[in-house]
């Protein structure tokens, strides 16, 4: 018997969170062994191309894995032959680009080692050898993007995030061995390479147990290409964006700074980029849920889903980079050093800044997808790409690393001012103001409590790590009783559900 829909939503985003903690916490105690035990230039180089390679997969996915999550999630029970000619079809795709990447990458190493990065202590050589190994192996990531979208369309996303939890566990704490007994450069990025290659081998033996073998074998369907081609050009529009956006200010610094500081200022976006998962896991459970919900015409059901859903975002999204910029300075001074942690740490409160605004676009984006609008993103994205990038290049220039993130922040600015509008009109179907207002009193809420503890903790104890951890778990406590007042009552309902028992278990009630 299949769960209720709710319930899905439920797991699915329990799922999402839960697979990635694990991975943060090694993913700390690799970057520190490598730091100190190899230097801060491996490092760098390791985060370069594993950076590199994350915004080519970007680039190249073609929006065809948002394509997979809203047609399976919307056909998979009635219509599986177009489901497995559509996967089919991706999997030709994502193969081929997998293969043409590979090749290029491995032509283009040796230009990229010579003139693109600042190196100090590695050789050209040296550094040209990491990037083919590891850089073809990284870009695995496209097949498994494909892998991922299809469960996430079946809203089985236990399994890919388990899956994910077990490889990163796994490839981490490898890493950690290897320092430790004095492995060096190349056996770190072999044992990377060969993780990559087990995770994505894990994937499709998985997948081929939930769907038919003959599923993931290559194929083609023009069918399919045409019926899903204005979606598709949407969404590849948007994922080439998505990919400037996000990753203008690692390209910039890589260019105009040295690569030991490209190192450190990817470690610690890639802690602020962590962060993300909590609405990220939210917004890729509610998208097939969406999409299966609008394909059903039940706009209310959406509607008060999504209320819930926001709120729950914002609950949960604020506390968690609030925390990040209170102990950037003592857990960046344990992995490197104090003069690294104080560098980043305005970079670092801009970009959890920008990644909470981020965290509130998440679920309008995914309800305007699932209905069919991915235009109003695919626009406003190319509009801010002529903010973006002048920002960035400028703030570094002028500013160093500490004006790396600035054009994050204005990416969202404009977002805020010109996409919500439109999102509320055309998808949402509500006064943009009501948005606003969702948003802002729980934000004039976080600004408060947490506003406070941190100026009571600095004007007694400074940047002493004891006192801003109290005035942190204060604060949150302040926060989530206001909090619990201003929600949704559907969610309201749903958390005391986890305390009171037999209570009902999820979130928002479908409307009938």
């Amino acid at each position: 018997m299949n769960a209720p829909p709710r319930s899905r939503v439920a797991r699915n985003i329990a799922a999402n969170l839960g697979g990635q903690l694990a991975i943060l916490l090694l993913g700390l105690l690799a970057a520190r062994l490598i730091f100190s035990g190899l230097g801060q230039e491996v490092l760098g180089i390791v985060l370069f191309v594993q950076t590199f390679n994350l915004a080519l997969a970007g680039i190249l996915d073609f929006g065809v894995s948002s394509v997979t999550v809203r047609e399976v999630a919307a056909h998979v029970d009635d219509d599986p032959g177009y489901v497995r000619d559509l996967v089919r079809t991706a999997s030709s795709l994502y193969w081929a680009t997998f293969a043409v990447a590979s090749g290029a990458l491995v032509l283009a190493a040796p230009w990229i080692a010579t003139h693109w990065i600042h190196l100090q202590t590695m050789s050209a050589k040296e550094a040209t050898d990491v990037m083919r190994v590891l850089g073809v192996a990284a870009l695995t990531a496209l097949p498994r993007a494909l892998y991922v979208s299809l469960f996430r369309g079946l809203q089985r996303m236990g399994f890919n995030n388990g899956i994910d939890a077990a490889t990163g566990v796994l490839q981490q704490l490898g890493t950690v061995l290897i320092v430790m007994f004095g492995g060096g450069l190349f056996s770190i990025v072999l044992w990377l390479a060969a993780t990559y290659g087990l995770q994505l081998a894990t994937y499709w033996f998985v997948l081929s147990r939930v769907m038919s073998t003959w599923a993931l074998v290559p194929g083609w369907s023009g069918p399919v290409i045409r019926h899903n081609a204005r979606f598709s050009a949407h969404m590849m529009s948007i994922s080439w964006l998505a990919a400037v956006h996000t990753y203008v200010d690692k390209l910039v610094v890589s260019k105009l700074l040295s690569v030991a500081t490209f190192g450190w200022y990817t470690f610690a976006t890639s802690m602020v980029a962590r962060g993300a998962l909590v609405p990220q896991a939210i917004g890729d459970a509610a998208y097939p849920s969406f999409s299966k919900l609008f394909q059903e015409n039940n706009r209310p059901a959406m509607l008060a889903q999504y209320r819930a859903l926001q709120d729950l975002v914002c609950v949960t999204t604020l506390p968690l980079y609030v925390g990040i910029i209170f102990l950037t300075v003592p857990l960046l001074t344990a992995v490197f050093d104090r003069q690294v942690a104080a560098a980043v740490l305005f970079p670092v409160a801009v970009l959890c800044l920008g990644y909470f605004m981020n965290g509130m676009l998440v679920l309008p984006y995914m309800y305007s997808l699932a209905v069919g609008k991915p235009q109003i993103t695919s626009s406003l994205s190319l509009a801010a790409v002529f903010i973006v990038v002048p920002v960035t290049v400028a703030g570094v220039a002028r500013f160093g690393v500490a004006g790396a993130s600035l054009g994050y922040l204005c990416y969202h600015l404009f977002f805020y001012a010109v996409a919500i509008p439109k999102y509320c009109r055309e998808c949402l179907q509500m006064p943009a103001s009501s948005w606003y207002r969702q948003v802002g009193r729980m934000a004039a809420a976080g600004a408060a409590t947490y506003g406070l503890g941190w100026l009571v903790a600095w004007f007694t104890a400074g940047s002493a790590t004891f006192a801003l951890s109290i005035a942190f778990v204060i604060a949150t406590l302040l926060f989530s009783v206001i909090a619990i007042r201003l929600v949704d009552p559907s969610l309201r309902h749903a958390a005391f559900a986890f305390i009171r028992p037999g209570a009902s278990r999820l979130a928002p009630r479908e409307a009938a």
